[in-house]
């Protein structure tokens, strides 16, 4: 096949691909909806949106992607051409997760039929009426050879990643990471993860108290707190404290009103065994000293509802449950600091950094 039938093969897959998300977006937001208590201004921003940037990216540079790039010659081969040419993959896995389900599901499926791969997506379990929507509007257009979706749980993900397959995308927490990569590694499969992580805010007295408000509980409290890239936990000089936690209640109050409880704007936590959780964290947090500060005064609704208001924890220590784990929930813990020593120490425990303390 030659250079511009490849291209042109792969353009028409994009092209596909969009045209059935923009045919199936009602679809898709009613799904999120009934998974995740999703907004659907969020749902369009966050979800949406960025599929159709993904598209119009991989559009305007695929020529590029898969032309000839020209590179120097050594002087010992003078006399001779080089280039590199990027070619596909071949059999590409993407395994996504629940917190973004369209959206992570979708985008790398963009960018592996734009590099001219054969692919296998398996959604979420967790979302199951995502899940299947992404199924139908992929099979609307799609061959099982071009791209295949598969459905079920962690024995399905499992009976996947044991098969002869030449890269796997995944996307969710680190222990499923580890097996994963353990899987690609017996069959020599190139993997491309992205993990969770504990990540830290760190603010000093030089920080200007209204935009660190409005960037952070921005990042925070979007998608209830179920973002990986999410601030998980605040450094905050101990002078810069009160203002700073008083600036982001009232940022909540503008994002969420009066009762954040109630809003609509508000989703729910994923299930139930991951709204208990979040809550036990809480709950050990002041049992060990900590206190809460849930603007409305209702931290949350009932398993049945699944909704955990906004809130904040001050006073809290390294030592405490909430600090020892990624969160995945609208909860952000604060801890006051007086030198850079300190942050250090904090920041050095987590599991990322642990080669700090050594």
């Amino acid at each position: 096949m030659s250079y511009l039938q490849k291209v042109k093969t792969r353009k028409k897959n994009i092209k596909l691909l969009w045209s059935a998300i923009e045919a199936h977006e009602a679809e898709l937001l009613d799904a999120l909806y009934q998974d995740l208590r999703k907004p659907e201004a969020e749902a369009l921003l966050q979800e949406i949106y960025p599929l159709k940037k993904e598209f119009e990216t991989c559009l305007r540079n695929i020529y590029v992607w898969a032309g000839k790039r020209r590179v120097s010659t050594p002087l010992a081969l003078m006399g001779t051409n080089h280039y590199v040419l990027a070619e596909p993959k071949g059999k590409v896995l993407i395994i996504s997760p629940w917190n973004f389900p369209v959206m992570l599901a979708l985008r790398p499926l963009f960018s592996a039929l734009a590099a001219g791969n054969k692919v296998v997506v398996k959604p979420s379990e967790h979302t199951p009426n995502t899940s299947d929507v992404i199924k139908k509007l992929v099979e609307s257009v799609f061959d099982a050879e071009t791209v295949r979706v598969e459905l079920g749980g962690p024995d399905v993900a499992a009976g996947l990643t044991s098969q002869p397959f030449d890269h796997i995308c995944f996307t969710g927490g680190t222990e499923v990471g580890k097996l994963v990569m353990t899987a690609a590694a017996k069959i020599l499969c190139s993997v491309t993860l992205e993990l969770g992580g504990k990540s830290p805010v760190i603010v000093d007295k030089s920080a200007h108290v209204g935009n660190t408000a409005l960037r952070v509980a921005w990042g925070k409290y979007l998608n209830s707190g179920q973002v990986c890239i999410a601030p998980d936990y605040m450094l905050v000089e101990k002078v810069k404290e009160s203002e700073i936690v008083s600036a982001l209640i009232d940022r909540i109050v503008s994002m969420f009103g009066e009762n954040p409880i109630d809003s609509e704007d508000l989703g729910a936590i994923v299930n139930e065994r991951h709204y208990n959780r979040i809550l036990g964290l809480i709950k050990s947090a002041v049992k060990s000293g900590a206190k809460l500060h849930v603007p409305g005064g209702v931290l949350e609704l009932g398993k049945n509802r699944r909704k955990i208001s906004p809130c904040i924890l001050t006073g809290c220590t390294p030592d405490m449950d909430i600090m020892k784990e990624e969160i995945f929930g609208p909860v952000l813990p604060v801890l006051t600091w007086e030198s850079k020593d300190e942050v250090l120490d904090v920041i050095s425990k987590n599991p990322r950094f642990r080669h700090l303390a050594t």
